[in-house]
């Protein structure tokens, strides 16, 4: 049982103050009664589009996509376009109910087969959290876990390189550091989310969307009139002087209490850990076992959070474009987790070509051009996602 004594600790009316602003700002997007901008072409945009060809502009309005205009981001962020409609198709439905099956996962595929977007798809058909080791172009993602790790490296008590002879109290002093570290950034977002879920609950529209706009605030997306607490939460509770079993003691009451909400109850959460190759590279000589083994800063966040959550009805999918398998070789340990490269892709010629005609204006479409694009984008990008969504926009 966690030790109550933590609410005094960490101050929770503070934080409860912090998180009913959060509370407050919801309404309005629970009901979907904002409407986020769409995004337009910029100016430089426009002198690529020539000016004989009525109607180009116009067709991209129309495609609604997502504007991420407020985030400084020119870019049409097309891993967001049409978000949540894999579960209307069944072949996609279908991959993101393989990856998140219930059983923990390494997703390892190249760069721009999709992996981010069945994580996303996956977190608007379940519950769950989308942490990233790094931020892309698109500036999608809270840079809570980014940040740690950089963070962490940089304190000056912390040593970035052991060998075997190093001293084992110092190896202890890491591992001290970094469970705060990561089980203060869980503590955060578990707080979030509770304080979402009672929103959620109060709401006149119960809407199956719920957990897009979840995944959403965890992306950063910019909703008019949004102010996320990720942060001021973080500072509030690094500013307190306690030990790290105050943390350990709200990481498991808060757990308890979103696993026994209307929303959640009985059903299985996962944590979504994006652009793994980062971390499986990072801190990679500041943790080591009792062999000697040196490991990076990925399986201490992986050991410290399923720590954590191992009592909980939770699961990992953990995705990168190379994630070392001898570092998760301990049967004992990591044995039941499974490693797949399931990612799909554009394997036949006419999905792709139907895929591509969405983006494509009419008299670009029927044109000659139209129809040597639509066969040079089949023979180059074969198979791959990301460059098929990003390089037909005119």
């Amino acid at each position: 049982m966690p030790d109550p004594s933590w609410h005094i600790q960490l101050d929770t009316p503070k934080i409860d103050e912090i998180l009913r602003r959060f509370i407050g700002s919801l309404s309005g997007i629970l009901e979907e009664k904002n409407d986020s901008p769409a995004w337009e072409p910029t100016s430089d945009d426009d002198d690529d589009i020539p000016e004989d060809s009525d109607g180009i502009i116009d067709h991209i309005r129309s495609l609604r996509i997502p504007s991420l205009s407020s985030r400084f981001v020119d870019e049409p962020p097309m891993t967001i376009y049409r978000l949540g409609t894999f579960s209307e198709q069944p072949n996609l439905k279908l991959r993101v109910e393989n990856l998140f099956n219930g059983k923990d996962t390494f997703l390892v595929n190249a760069s721009g087969t999709g992996k981010t977007r069945l994580l996303y798809e996956g977190l608007c058909m379940h519950w769950g959290f989308y942490f990233t080791s790094a931020i892309d172009s698109m500036r999608l993602g809270f840079e809570d876990l980014d940040g740690a790790i950089k963070k962490l490296g940089r304190r000056g008590e912390f040593n970035t390189v052991f060998s075997p002879t190093s001293n084992p109290e110092a190896t202890k002093h890491n591992l001290r550091l970094a469970h705060r570290q990561f089980s203060t950034i869980l503590l955060v977002r578990l707080l979030v989310f509770k304080a979402f879920l009672t929103a959620a609950a109060a709401a006149s529209c119960q809407s199956d969307k719920h957990k897009e706009i979840w995944l959403k605030l965890q992306l950063v997306f910019p909703f008019p009139g949004m102010r996320l607490p990720f942060t001021e939460l973080s500072k509030h509770i690094e500013s307190r002087d306690i030990g790290d079993h105050v943390i350990d003691d709200a990481i498991s009451e808060v757990l308890s209490e979103i696993c026994a909400s209307r929303d959640t109850h009985g059903q299985r959460l996962f944590i979504a850990l994006d652009e793994a190759n980062v971390a499986s590279h990072s801190l990679n000589r500041a943790f080591m076992d009792n062999e000697g083994n040196c490991y990076p800063v990925l399986k201490a966040i992986l050991r410290i959070w399923t720590g954590h959550l191992k009592n909980y009805p939770f699961t990992f999918v953990v995705a990168g474009t190379e994630i070392p398998s001898h570092l998760f070789n301990d049967d004992l340990e990591w044995g039941e987790w499974r490693w797949s490269s399931d990612t799909g892709g554009f394997d036949d010629k006419a999905s792709q070509r139907d895929y591509i005609r969405q983006f494509l204006p009419s008299i670009l479409e029927s044109s000659d051009e139209g129809q040597t694009l639509i066969d040079r984008i089949w023979l180059w990008l074969r198979g791959r996602c990301v460059q098929n969504s990003s390089s037909t926009l005119p």
